[in-house]
């Protein structure tokens, strides 16, 4: 859904005083109404039922639909974006795993996995039972994202690794020193040695 700068929902009347939001099905729809620099959240169809649910009056939602301002926020320079919060899950959940990532930014269309190589040559994904033990293993500096762990060997194949390994160290040299800020992505072949 469309926010405003400041993050609150963009609304707006119709001529009928009618008050609309607008929402997209996709980050590229959302991009390509509206260009890369407009202000967003993700939400639900149950966020947006209890939105207006709350709201004085009904909301009518326009899904997929060219804003009638096109672009009006210009692009945020990659550097400057700040990484995004960490995703919290319930402890309990044994359905994901952690991997060392490339930072992520919002709107983002893809994470770029990390692979280390134990032997030249032949990279590995790592993946992790929890963050904690991400961190533990990888140092705190490392990005990481959750993964559908029914998908480990699909990303593995995908980021071009030669194997997957679980619960692994990093040797102290090939970890991060400080976090990363430079934003530019790695080929997929480029891997810490």
């Amino acid at each position: 859904m469309l926010t405003l700068p400041d993050g609150g929902l963009e609304l707006a009347a119709t001529s009928q005083d009618e008050v609309v939001s607008w929402a997209y099905s996709s980050i590229g729809g959302l991009v390509a109404a509206c260009g890369s620099g407009q202000p967003y959240v993700r939400a639900s169809v149950g966020d947006v039922a209890d939105f207006a649910d709350a709201f004085d009056g009904p909301v009518l939602v326009a899904l997929d639909v060219w804003h009638p301002e096109g672009v009006r926020y210009s692009e945020v320079e990659p550097d400057a974006m700040e990484p995004l919060e960490p995703l919290s899950l319930d402890d309990g959940d044994e359905d994901v795993v952690w991997v060392p990532t490339r930072p992520v930014r919002e709107g983002d269309w893809e994470v770029v996995a990390e692979l280390h190589a134990v032997e030249p040559g032949e990279p590995l994904l790592l993946a992790y039972s929890s963050l904690e033990t991400l961190l533990a293993n990888c140092g705190p500096h490392q990005a990481a994202s959750a993964i559908f762990a029914n998908r480990i060997d699909v990303v593995a194949e995908q980021a071009g690794a030669h194997g997957v390994a679980f619960d692994a160290a990093v040797a102290e040299e090939a970890r991060h020193r400080a976090p990363v800020r430079h934003w530019a992505r790695p080929s997929r072949n480029e891997y810490p040695r």
